[in-house]
């Protein structure tokens, strides 16, 4: 027999047999869980979800709705898959978190409405808010007077979280001449506790402030201990306690820097030794010591130091005072850098050419600063081993040089074309032709003089006027100049010198002339 016995609008089936059996289509439900127990969780913090299973095992559609109830219901919440209607057979999903906004015990349910016999389903939920809290051992530290520049024994300060959730700990930071290291690490727990170690290391003289902050997710933060402490100065001490020299040309020494040594102590301070060290020692020079042995007390001397550096780039050292006084060797840190400048080829340049006797060779060429050298170079050129060179210079003869940017110039080198007839052998053959000239003149004058008898006054006159012109002949040849003469500029390979000074400094560059 078919009809609806529950008036539910579906249709059921009852049989006759040895009784009477009713089969109602209806939905049934069945939870997975009916507890959740979320434990402890810091208050305003989010618990891990947990899930709970719903599943529809009649033979109808279970319609449902959820909510949840109780004292504390808005500490939890829940998402699901379930939507409205769950069909038979099939099963969706609950996820619960817990979210304490209270310490202490908070409870809710998760109820759930529905079509099926029971509704409405519940499922208890519980679980405990908890906060931490920290308490320190001490909230100020108070250190003795301690010399500048040198560092206190620590203090120690305890936190203890004396909350009932885990202490999460962000930054623990000290400020001020004071510094703090500490056990804590990111996360302490209930009941739990780390030491904060705080040292004193004072800058400067008199009274020091700062303070340990520590931040966390405890109420109150950041929490802070106060510190203090006083700078004492130290029995001897070096003014400045670094030197820092600008850049300086290779070889050439800087002016002097001065370091004050002056006696804080009320004692006589006994010097043993006054010397540089370290990696570019050689390169800082002592010029002059008015400390002598001995500085009386509240007395003060004076160490004066130069930079010659030996080689480019940055060079260091340290200046250590030895004495009887407490913190010796008190030390200056020294450093420089050297710079330099160099020649070489420019743009399209070469240091190389080739002409033909009578050209001018024309060299592009730059000098190049080396480790930022900056100064004013003069530039000069040799040319002594080029014969008969007619032009030797460069252009323009002076650079200023800053920076690390190559400066351009050129060098000019003009060589004599070769002739047949060197120029300053002209006026001695011309000199020699009148001496032919005049010298048969003479003769013929001679031989008529003397044929009239007047031989002996003929020979004389004669012999006279033969002397004058030879030594005007080789007054005309040494006019003329001696020897050959120039001939222009011979082929063959020859060097030019190029010389840059600066600062009383040279650097030179070789250059090839090839003359065809």
């Amino acid at each position: 027999m078919v009809g609806d016995f529950n008036e539910d609008g579906r249709l059921d089936l009852a049989t006759v047999g040895t009784g009477l059996s009713v089969f109602l289509q209806v939905p049934v439900v069945t939870l997975s869980e009916t507890s959740l127990s979320f434990g402890n969780q810091n208050v305003g913090t989010t618990s891990a979800p947990q899930a709970v299973t719903l599943s529809n095992s009649g033979s109808a559609p279970l319609t449902l709705s959820i909510a949840i109830t109780g004292a504390n219901s808005t500490d939890f919440a829940q998402t699901n898959t379930c939507g409205v209607s769950v069909a038979p057979g099939a099963s969706c999903t609950f996820s619960v978190t817990f979210t304490p906004t209270a310490t202490g015990s908070r409870s809710g349910t998760l109820m759930v409405t529905d079509n099926a016999s029971g509704s409405p389903q519940n499922v208890s939920l519980t679980g405990t808010g908890t906060a931490p809290a920290v308490t320190l051992s001490a909230t100020s530290l108070v250190f003795s007077a301690q010399t500048v520049g040198t560092t206190s024994a620590p203090q120690m300060v305890m936190l203890t979280n004396s909350g009932t959730g885990p202490l999460a700990i962000s930054s623990i930071v000290a400020s001020g001449d004071f510094a703090a290291s500490n056990t804590c690490g990111g996360s302490v727990a209930a009941a739990a506790s780390c030491t904060i170690s705080v040292t004193f290391t004072p800058t400067a003289t008199g009274t020091r402030t700062g303070e340990v902050s520590i931040s966390d997710n405890a109420a109150g933060s950041p929490q802070m201990v106060s510190l203090s402490g006083t700078g004492l100065a130290p029995p001897v001490a070096l003014s400045p306690t670094s030197l820092s020299f600008p850049g300086q040309l290779v070889g050439t020494t800087s002016t002097p820097e001065v370091v004050t040594l002056t006696n804080n102590s009320a004692a006589t301070v006994t010097i043993t030794s006054v010397a540089v060290a370290g990696a570019n020692g050689a390169d800082f020079i002592i010029s002059a010591n008015t400390c002598g042995t001995t500085v009386t007390a509240g007395g003060n001397c004076t160490i004066s130091l130069t930079f010659t550096p030996g080689a480019t780039g940055l060079r260091s050292a340290t200046l250590n005072v030895s004495d009887n006084a407490p913190g010796s060797p008190q030390t200056v840190s020294l450093g420089g850098a050297g710079t330099d400048f160099s020649f070489g080829a420019g743009n399209n340049g070469s240091t190389s050419a080739t002409v033909t006797a009578g050209q001018t060779a024309t060299y592009n060429l730059q000098i190049a600063p080396l480790a930022g050298f900056t100064g004013s170079v003069t530039l000069s050129v040799n040319c002594s081993n080029v014969p008969h060179a007619t032009t030797c210079g460069a252009t323009p003869n002076a650079a200023s040089v800053t920076g690390s940017s190559p400066v351009p110039f050129m060098v000019n080198v003009g060589t004599m074309a070769r002739s047949a007839m060197p120029p300053a052998l002209v006026p001695r053959f011309l000199a020699l032709r009148w001496l032919v000239a005049l010298s048969a003149l003479l003769l013929l004058i001679g031989q008529e003089n003397a044929r009239r008898k007047r031989y002996r006054f003929s020979l004389l006159t004669t012999t006279a006027a033969v002397a004058l012109l030879l030594v005007v002949a080789g007054c005309a040849g040494a006019s003329g100049g001696g020897g050959a003469g120039p001939q222009g500029t011979p082929a063959g390979m020859y060097t030019v010198v190029v010389t840059g000074s600066s600062q009383g400094v040279n650097r030179t560059l070789n250059l090839t002339l090839t003359v065809q």
